[in-house]
């Protein structure tokens, strides 16, 4: 038979399977159990440069600054999806309710310190609704505590992107650095802190407890946060009321209100009370000055009835008139 270098095929036509050589390892788990597993395969640097170089693009952003994805916008555009985030809030039905909220309280605050708003230019769009609606809300709630804007603003997120803070200039806020924030904390403070980490609102405990706290509900923090950190929460929200932020989507996703102090007072419960005291003055008091008319009222009477006798002999009758004079 003649030698030949070409395969032979096989009956059914079908191709040979092809072999793909990967290295495995033996990893042996607590239990003392051996475990066959892939092992982690090498690639170039040519080929991890080249997929680090791809990163923004998968994040559909333009740009990066540690490790998160933005988009190009100009200070213009940032105001005009302020508005028109804003507008969508205003005509929101939670926009309404949060305003009666707060409208309903003796409110005594002189300065707001914003923590974890994000940045308002993030690649995902998702993101940037959220920061803008959350941004919105505040400015809503701002406007009922201090229409004339001699409230002072404090801004901190490391998250925050030059055009943030230019765009945050612009409005009159101040933007800090970590953790430059915390110090301007006072107990006539509104501290707006949605969605931020457990060590965010310890770390607010270790100074004055604000007058508002908006925050992520502090029973969502429990077995995976460390006991201190759940000590130093719990502290925070101490004796304060608590009430649900109004939700819209899920960017105020378990976010509660918590009122410290005069701030727990209810204003219209009070001018209710104030004016129910009042009818009960009234009504006391009326049986009182009944009693002091009446015998003004008898003499009176007694006068009139003396007197209409003089009145009538005076007065000439029809029948006289009408006799004639002899």
């Amino acid at each position: 038979m003649p030698h030949t270098n070409r395969k032979k095929k096989s009956s059914t036509g079908a191709p040979s399977p092809k072999i793909i050589h990967t290295k495995r390892q033996e990893v042996e788990d607590a239990d003392g159990w051996t475990h066959v597993v892939e092992g982690r395969r090498h690639t170039s640097r040519a080929s991890a440069a080249k997929a680090k170089a791809q990163e923004p693009w998968l994040q559909a952003g333009d740009f990066m600054e540690n490790g998160i994805a933005y988009v190009t916008k100009t200070l213009e555009e940032a105001g005009a999806d302020q508005e028109y985030y804003a507008r969508l809030w205003r005509e929101s039905e939670a926009g309404g309710q949060l305003r009666r909220q707060f409208e309903g309280r003796k409110l005594q605050v002189d300065r707001v310190v914003v923590l974890g708003l994000d940045s308002l230019q993030l690649a995902r769009r998702e993101g940037r609704r959220a920061s803008h609606t959350q941004l919105a809300a505040l400015r809503s709630v701002m406007d009922i505590i201090d229409p004339t804007s001699s409230i002072e603003y404090y801004l901190q997120d490391p998250h925050f992107s030059a055009l943030d803070k230019e765009y945050f200039n612009s409005l009159g806020y101040k933007v800090l650095e970590d953790p430059a924030a915390f110090s301007h904390i006072t107990s006539s403070t509104l501290v707006y802190a949605i969605h931020c980490y457990a060590k965010v609102y310890a770390e607010i405990n270790k100074g004055p407890k604000p007058a508002i706290l908006v925050a992520t509900d502090t029973k969502n923090f429990g077995i995976h946060t460390p006991e201190d950190v759940v000590k130093e929460i719990e502290d925070l929200v101490e004796e304060c009321e608590q009430t649900e932020f109004p939700q819209l989507r899920h960017d105020f996703s378990d976010t509660l209100i918590y009122w410290r102090g005069d701030c727990k007072r209810v204003v219209v419960e009070e001018k209710a009370n104030e004016a129910v005291s009042d009818d009960v003055l009234e009504n006391t008091a009326e049986p009182k000055s009944a009693q002091a008319v009446e015998p003004n009222a008898e003499s009176n009477m007694g006068a009139d009835t003396e007197s209409k006798p003089e009145s009538a002999a005076s007065e000439p009758t029809a029948a006289s008139e009408e006799t004639p004079q002899s």
